[in-house]
């Protein structure tokens, strides 16, 4: 019988090479899709947190303008500050609720080394108020000393604020008296800055009673400064440091990555309550005393640096461009000062 040969068909050389080279080709289509992905998928989840850490920065600091100058009963309500020196030092002056203060060089003594580099300033911003969420109500006053209806928990050199709807009275509380129903304004030496009378009534010079037993209640005073400061790593952030006991500020980082602050006073020159033009703390005309709303500008970057290829980008106005692969993006909110309105 007659064998018959098979023949096996398979692939030459040079048809190896060709599908090895188009096969490679896809791989870096495909590798390429992917790491553009992968980078887009970085810089939208970097925004997405920079856009977060806005939305935390506005509501902190949003919270304390609106409530800036409360004073218990109604906003222009009298008030006697029997705190040494307090119309001079911000951390007391409830006169003055509001304080901006224009670049780092402006910026009070007691804060801990505010941000700056060349290309931005910052400013900074004093906020004060009273809580009334731990209003305790006055039972009887005399020389040095308030009784109260029921135990507090105000802690020696608590500041507080004594008001009735006629009048207010700011001191610190001059003896640990935690847990009892009365509460100590003497002049004391452990106190700083101290009371400069034993009355809550009049002034320093000729003080008297204050009558705050009719209807008045003692509540804390509660005095925040709002600037950008940096951490371990050298990463900017937005800082809240509160007033304590004594006269110390407590510091604390509120969200990283703010790396410009910037502050327009809404000044009210004719008394209509609207503003009539925004100013700087710096600006010639500028009143705090006409502050009816508060413009804030934040300017965030993200975290890390989704790549290096730098970014130009604008803030209140003016072109940067960097030396860095951060994304930036700028904030900005109108906030009425209720109490001063």
């Amino acid at each position: 019988m007659r064998r018959l040969s098979k023949r096996v068909a398979g692939f030459s050389l040079i048809e190896l090479m060709i599908a090895l080279l188009i096969g490679s080709l896809l791989m870096s289509g495909v590798f390429n899709i992917l790491v553009g992905a992968k980078q887009a998928y970085r810089v939208q989840d970097e925004l997405s947190r920079t856009q977060e850490n806005a939305r935390f920065a506005a509501d902190f600091i949003a919270r304390d303008l609106r409530m800036a100058g409360f004073r218990g009963c109604r906003s222009g309500l009298p008030l006697n500050l029997m705190v040494t020196d307090a119309d001079s030092d911000w951390r007391y002056n409830l006169l003055r609720p509001v304080q901006g203060y224009q670049g780092v060089a402006n910026a009070p003594s007691q804060l801990n080394a505010p941000f700056s580099n060349t290309r931005h300033n910052p400013d900074s911003v004093a906020v004060l108020t009273v809580n009334p969420d731990q209003a305790v109500s006055i039972q009887s006053e005399s020389d040095g000393e308030l009784i109260l209806v029921h135990a507090h928990d105000f802690a020696l050199g608590t500041t507080l604020l004594a008001a009735n709807c006629d009048l207010g009275a700011l001191f610190q509380v001059s003896s640990d008296s935690t847990g009892e129903t009365y509460v100590k304004h003497e002049v004391s030496s452990d106190l700083s800055p101290g009371n400069c009378t034993n009355r809550l009534g009049g002034d320093c010079l000729n003080p008297e009673l204050a009558g705050l037993d009719h209807g008045g209640v003692v509540m804390p005073l509660t005095a925040r400064a709002y600037y950008l400061s940096t951490d371990i790593n050298g990463v900017p952030g937005l800082y809240r440091a509160e007033l304590g006991a004594n006269g110390t500020l407590n510091p604390e980082e509120l969200v990283p990555g703010v790396e410009d602050f910037r502050l327009y006073f809404g000044i009210d020159t004719d008394a209509d309550q609207v503003p009539n033009q925004y100013l700087r703390a710096g600006d010639s005309g500028f009143d705090p005393d006409q502050a009816i709303s508060v413009q804030i500008h934040f300017l965030l970057r993200t975290l890390i640096e989704p790549d290096t290829q730098p970014k130009p980008y604008t803030f209140d106005g003016m072109a940067f461009t960097p030396d860095d692969g951060h994304v930036r993006r700028e904030i900005a909110l109108t906030i009425g000062l209720r109490n001063r309105l």
